[in-house]
């Protein structure tokens, strides 16, 4: 495994361990984090509180969020990581299994970009809120 893939594995592993502080030091000042917008945590980030406020976000939104690296292909550059997440909705119901892929951008060592992307944003939308749910929309953040 290349020096940039052991750094993003340990920052997967930090996260897992809720050892947050120990990943912004790996992050660039000026990271960039890019999820999809049509999530309740989607958008672009910036900055090391982007990332924090970034994946608060997840974490509020999710009663289980485990994200579980599989493969990590690198280049001089950036670091593809496929695996599986784990989510389970705070409503309760069956936890749901789904592929990711992210990728890793690092500069001179730190990650300057991520890119996220989990499948099927519609269908963790319908899980979030399933049929007959109270749903709003129009306001920030909802």
């Amino acid at each position: 495994m290349t020096p940039l893939a052991q750094t993003i594995r340990s920052i997967y592993q930090s996260l897992e361990e809720g050892k947050v502080a120990r990943v912004i030091g790996l992050l660039h000042e000026q990271i960039v984090v890019h999820q999809a917008s049509s999530l309740p945590y989607g958008g672009t980030f910036y900055g090391r509180e982007g990332f924090i406020s970034s994946y608060s976000m997840i974490l509020s939104t999710w009663a289980l969020y485990r994200k579980v690296p599989a493969q990590f292909l690198s280049d001089e550059e950036n670091v593809v990581v496929l695996g599986e997440v784990t989510l389970k909705a705070k409503r309760g119901g069956v936890e749901l299994v789904l592929p990711f892929v992210d990728q890793w951008t690092l500069q001179q060592g730190a990650v300057r970009q991520l890119r996220k992307f989990e499948w099927d944003t519609a269908h963790l939308l319908t899980y979030l809120n399933p049929p007959g749910s109270i749903t709003l929309t129009g306001i920030d953040g909802l």
